[in-house]
């Protein structure tokens, strides 16, 4: 549509249609093409107007049909009942909105942007346009009607918003977290009082600073008492209230400005196109989510990071001693292998061994080096916003913490393989040597073999979902852990009656502390146990290549299987070198993972990801041995 077309449209309407002002929406929408000619066209409308004088007055005419007697209400709140309720309700909404979509009221402002606009196409090139034109746009088409409506609209508003915002301050769960916190919740008690009667905006703006402050505080602080989705839902859109009210009052404030006003419509257009999205609702909030869960994933991996070289070499005792159990449950596992038992059974008895193994290492102060991955990545991502202000902190602090991270993962692995692998062999010529029990049939022998084959056996795939499946207990662990506290478990045990029948307080107090401290690590020890154990079933199941292999496991297994007087040097050279592929594949995936996911619950941005890598990259061909080893203090390096 040329500009002289839109000019004879517009002109040669109906004087009361005012639905004829999607014409101008079709011309701008037809000329988006590039920044340049939505610009040009754009400047061409406006000299439009300021030249004909006719064309202006219609244009202004059908705008003011649009402005008067309309209930401007909801447009003023930019709310949507699809917000309504918590985060499943949410959810349910908005699959029933894309089948049937929410009709306006005729008198309604928002039925005439519906009729005008067409959200989900030009949302995205009315972002484009120059806000300095599209300004004067507006100053030329003054309306001539009466505010006194509008007024009394933005007054219905700004108390609907108040109310909504003092609810979610006086709700009794938020009311129980801010009472742990010592928050000070006399602000919303204080807005409920001022935010009717108070016709002193200024007032009203500064408690809403202050109750700003405290729900972000809250949101901060959660680690510390543990979250639930609702509550976190809520307080999200508690700050997006905030914000709207801040907009409000700003508005009353200043009613003429059009700067404002452009502002208000650009985030209500902004709004329809969004409301019932289901995948932006889903990105939104389940990565708030993800940041609950992972702020305990990353405490846990404060203590799988060496910050010196004695702590360096306790990790490699440490890890020697994981290897060592590993090597003995891995023994079992062949031993559960050869009682032939139907697939569902088997899997059942290897979840339980590798659910034992890992909780026994844990009991024992052992580590197992493929647990930290998961750990470390939250704790890193952790050291990139350590001000939860959602923003990169100092590139050089992070260098250094992933250097520890490296270092420490690197000694967890040399511990691990350093006691398996031989401990494995040693058991092999105890059991077939002492014991005269030959556990491992040549077919066994060839599965093992087979199984660390890089390629042919499918280790680097099988170790990829492994990997996954580490990433995935390390989330697991962390969202038990926040369970722990946002449901005040250890004080619900305390209080329960059956218990106090039936124990002491000594113990009852015991079982709550232990609760406290380690159900987190027990559900992610167990279900990567069973996540491990029936990966092979669920691959019988579905025919599907699903299996796993674990770097420890797997060296153990070899060293079972290894004789240098029989093998030749190629199957030895293998075989090192798909233990190698599946621990570097194992860190990999669940490091890259949890990375990913970690990233995206703090919404640090891809730029920065890269800013990051570029400084791992300098640092490591400028120091590479810092990455593998930690220093005496002091010592300078090459």
């Amino acid at each position: 549509m040329t500009i002289h077309k839109l000019i004879t449209q517009i002109k040669d309407s109906k004087a009361e249609d005012w639905q004829t002002l999607r014409y101008i929406l079709i011309y701008l929408r037809e000329n988006n093409q590039d920044d340049a000619s939505l610009t040009k066209a754009l400047i061409k409308l406006e000299n439009i107007i300021r030249t004909d004088e006719a064309f202006r007055l219609q244009l202004q005419a059908k705008l003011c049909l649009i402005i008067e007697d309309k209930d401007f209400c909801d447009f003023f709140i930019q709310y949507s009942y699809l917000e309504e309720g918590g985060f499943l309700n949410g959810v349910w909404n908005r699959i029933v909105y894309k089948f049937f979509h929410g009709v306006y009221e005729e008198n309604d402002i928002q039925y005439c942007l519906q009729e005008i606009f067409l959200f989900n196409k030009d949302i995205k090139w009315i972002k484009r346009l120059p806000k300095g034109s599209l300004l004067k746009i507006i100053h030329l088409l003054e309306w001539n009607v009466s505010e006194d409506a509008l007024k009394r609209d933005l007054d219905k508003a700004i108390v609907a918003l108040g109310v909504k915002i003092c609810a979610f301050g006086m709700a009794r769960r938020v009311k129980e977290k801010y009472d742990k916190l010592n928050l000070d919740r006399s602000v919303f008690y204080e807005l409920q009082q001022n935010i009717s009667s108070s016709q002193e905006e200024s007032k009203v703006l500064l408690l809403l600073q202050e109750i700003e402050q405290t729900v972000k505080e809250l949101r901060y602080r959660k680690h510390e008492i543990g979250t639930t989705l609702l509550v976190t839902y809520a307080s999200k859109k508690t700050l997006l209230k905030i914000r709207r009210l801040k907009k409000l009052l700003q508005l009353k404030q200043d009613f003429r400005n059009e700067g404002k006003w452009l502002d208000i419509l650009l985030a209500n257009l902004q709004l329809q196109y969004e409301k019932n999205r289901i995948g932006l609702f889903l990105n939104r909030h389940l990565d708030l989510i993800a940041l609950d869960i992972v702020e305990h994933t990353a405490q846990k991996g404060e203590k799988y990071i060496a910050e010196n070289r004695g702590e360096y070499y306790k990790f490699f005792r440490a890890s020697m001693l994981g290897g060592g159990i590993i090597a003995f449950f891995a023994c079992f596992k062949i031993f559960l292998t050869n009682l032939n038992l139907q697939a569902f059974s088997a899997s059942l008895l290897y979840s339980l061994n590798y659910a034992a193994c890992f909780v026994m290492v844990k009991s024992v102060g052992g580590i197992i080096a493929t647990k930290q991955p998961a750990m470390t990545s939250s704790t890193i991502v952790k050291g990139i916003d350590n001000n939860d202000s959602l923003e990169i902190s100092s590139i050089e602090e992070v260098v250094a913490l992933t250097k520890q991270v490296s270092a420490s993962q690197f000694i967890s692995f040399v511990g691990n393989l350093a006691m398996a692998f031989p401990l494995a062999i040693a058991l092999n010529w105890f059991i077939t040597t002492i014991l005269g029990i030959d556990f491992i049939s040549e077919y066994k022998m060839n599965s093992i073999l087979n199984d660390i084959r890089p390629i042919e056996g499918g280790a680097i795939w099988y170790a990829a979902i492994a990997g996954v499946f580490l990433s995935l207990s390390g989330l697991i662990a962390g969202y038990f852990d926040n369970k722990v506290l946002a449901n005040n478990l250890p004080r619900r045990i305390q209080k329960n009656r059956f218990l106090n029948k039936t124990l002491s307080k000594t113990k009852i107090n015991s079982l709550a502390n232990y609760i406290k401290n380690k159900l987190g690590t027990l559900s992610g020890n167990i279900s990567l146990g069973f996540l491990l154990g029936m990966s092979g079933y669920l691959g019988y199941v579905t025919g599907l290549p699903i299996d796993i292999r674990h770097i420890a496991f797997s060296s153990a297994n070899f060293g079972f299987v290894f004789d240098p007087f029989q093998m030749s040097y190629q199957i030895i050279g293998i075989g090192f070198l798909g233990i190698f592929m599946i621990g570097l594949t194992n860190f990999i995936v669940s490091f890259g993972l949890t990375y990913f996911i970690v990233l995206k619950s703090r919404q640090i941005t891809f730029s920065i990801s890269t800013e990051l890598l570029k400084a791992f990259f300098r640092a490591f061909f400028n120091d590479p041995l810092s990455f593998f080893y930690i220093r005496k203090k002091g010592k300078k390096t090459q």
